[in-house]
């Protein structure tokens, strides 16, 4: 388990594995695509990873955010970041 920084979302933190699929531009993309007016909506981010885009839209203010990933050890690095970003796991 890798500690980064989460792209220019400082001081944003994210843990990472070499061996499992790390979020991408792709990631990054799809979350400043999340229209700002929504931010008091519900979101669900479906095969979330390690939470880069819970993460970024967190950043950005959204507070009521699901994710879920269904891989077991990617989930880990996803509650791993959540925590590094003092982010509630609920």
């Amino acid at each position: 388990m890798i500690k980064n920084d989460l792209f220019d979302y400082e001081p944003y933190k994210i843990y990472q594995d070499d061996s499992y699929f790390k979020f991408s531009l792709d990631s990054i993309l799809l979350a400043e695509y999340v229209d700002k007016k929504l931010i008091n909506k519900k979101i669900i981010d479906l095969c979330s990873g390690n939470a880069a885009i819970p993460l970024i839209l967190n950043y950005y203010g959204f507070k009521n955010i699901s994710a879920l990933e269904l891989q077991k050890p990617i989930y880990e690095l996803g509650v791993a970041s959540l925590k590094e970003n003092n982010i509630k796991n609920g």
